[in-house]
């Protein structure tokens, strides 16, 4: 739901703050991620190029192997 919400954010203005994103992330998900939990997730999928961040880790954004991994995945 991350990285789909992060599509999103491309699409309009490219970075989305670390609270905000929350919030999108977990709209509607039966077990939402929230705390330390979910900025461990954020860090994993950054170290995997997923996504990126400015150096403070305060706003997000998608990387193009993050929207190929969601174009190959949507298949599915």
């Amino acid at each position: 739901m991350i990285l789909k919400t992060l599509e999103l954010i491309n699409k309009a203005s490219g970075k989305i703050a670390l609270n905000n994103l929350e919030i999108l992330s977990n709209k509607g998900q039966n077990e939402p991620l929230f705390g330390g939990y979910f900025i461990q997730l954020l860090r994993q999928m950054k170290q995997e190029r997923l996504i990126d961040s400015d150096k403070n880790e305060w706003y997000f954004s998608i990387t193009q192997k993050g929207l190929d991994y969601l174009k190959e995945h949507a298949k599915e």
